[in-house]
């Protein structure tokens, strides 16, 4: 399995147990997942990289890989990404017992002391650690 079908599998597993929690259903078509939970419609996009953001609709939510490539592009488009209503999941496979951190940069930058933000994103980051891009081709 390729780092693009293990994220697309993460991904559909995600959405399914958030169905199951909040008693929706999922589709997936074209690599694209979407939950219909009972108070709101969630469509997920696995990518690669958080610079592929621009494909994504307002009000997806981006399931990527916690590298530190990923990191450097979340900070350096942080203003772009903060305008779209997106919610971004930074995974790491191999971390434990955090495999994830989710950050909403639409809300966070209501909310966040601007002169900390970069140190914030880093901290967070580090909660599930970075994965390696050799870590990344052994999936």
């Amino acid at each position: 399995m390729d780092s693009k079908e293990y994220l697309k599998n993460w991904t559909v597993n995600y959405a399914r147990f958030r169905a199951e929690v909040h008693k929706g259903k999922i589709e997936t078509v074209q690599g694209t997942t979407t939950a219909f939970l009972k108070d709101k419609k969630v469509i997920y996009v696995p990518m690669i990289s958080v610079n592929d953001f621009a494909r994504a609709a307002d009000n997806s939510t981006i399931v990527t890989f916690n590298t530190k490539e990923n990191l450097k592009s979340l900070t350096e488009k942080w203003g772009n990404l903060a305008e779209k209503k997106l919610t971004l999941i930074m995974v790491n496979p191999f971390s434990k017992p955090e495999e994830k951190w989710i950050i909403v940069p639409h809300v966070h930058e209501k909310i966040c002391d601007k002169a900390s933000l970069r140190q914030g994103l880093k901290t967070m980051h580090e909660t599930a650690g970075a994965v390696s891009e050799d870590q990344i081709s052994r999936l």
